[in-house]
């Protein structure tokens, strides 16, 4: 079994987003990007497909570490688990599409070796997607992964939607309270810019026709929180950034 780790479409917010640094994803030795993502390939036969990763507090503070998962494009009738100190009896897909794990305490700097994803295929050929979102409570410390299980099926990750030539653009102020600014290439001339939520679900459109360099759009219908802002070209994603609303 290989294990193939895709950081193409790592979203990257930059040294502006204090908060995701406070939380450290490690995998394999290496600190991840906030919003990047894994591809663990396996097929339809495995008993079950896991990934682990270590979570670190990198701060000064004592935090009450939690991880929510989100079942964000999962095969029916597969089970899945998410290891977080204990192991809980796995779900069926769509039992708990999206559930928060007890805290765990973590002193400064200290890392927590206990989560694991866990995909059981039941015989079944497909691509199950989900989100992790680590985050500690009564903060705006936010760190989140999105982990492709694919068992006898390709996924179609970021980097792969129709090999779409992906995009370099800004965004900014990024952490942001009412009003952010976002540089396109005058050369896309067509398309939409879209904003999601960590649950998948767009909140707010727009046409990139209408728009010319920089474009200024509100947040003030936004609650606080993370949120993936995305180029479309011809119906494909072709760019994103996670953007942070603070107020």
């Amino acid at each position: 079994m290989k294990n193939f780790f895709l950081m193409l479409f790592a979203f990257s917010m930059g040294t502006a987003f204090i908060n995701a640094q406070s939380i450290k994803i490690i995998y394999q030795g290496s600190t991840l990007v906030n919003g990047s993502y894994i591809l663990k390939n396996s097929n339809a036969s495995a008993i079950d497909i896991s990934q682990n990763l270590w979570i670190q507090n990198n701060t000064t503070d004592t935090l009450n570490m939690r991880v929510t998962k989100i079942e964000l494009d999962v095969v029916p009738n597969t089970l899945n688990a998410t290891c977080w100190e204990v192991c809980p009896p796995s779900d069926t897909a769509g039992q708990f599409p999206t559930i928060t794990s007890p805290f765990i305490r973590m002193d400064p700097a200290a890392i927590e070796y206990s989560f694991a994803a866990h995909q059981y295929p039941e015989g079944l050929s497909g691509c199950s997607h989900f989100r992790f979102i680590f985050f500690a409570d009564g903060t705006n410390y936010r760190d989140s992964v999105d982990i492709y299980f694919s068992h006898g099926q390709n996924c179609n990750t970021p980097a792969s939607i129709n090999g779409q030539q992906q995009i370099a653009f800004d965004i900014f102020p990024n952490p942001a309270k009412d009003l952010i600014t976002v540089n396109i290439d005058e050369n896309i001339l067509e398309g939409e810019i879209i904003i999601t939520n960590l649950l998948g679900l767009t909140v707010a459109r727009y046409n990139v026709a209408e728009l010319n360099g920089n474009k200024e759009i509100s947040l003030e219908n936004l609650e606080n929180g993370i949120y993936q802002l995305s180029i479309l070209k011809d119906k494909e994603i072709i760019g994103t950034r996670s953007i942070q609303v603070l107020r």
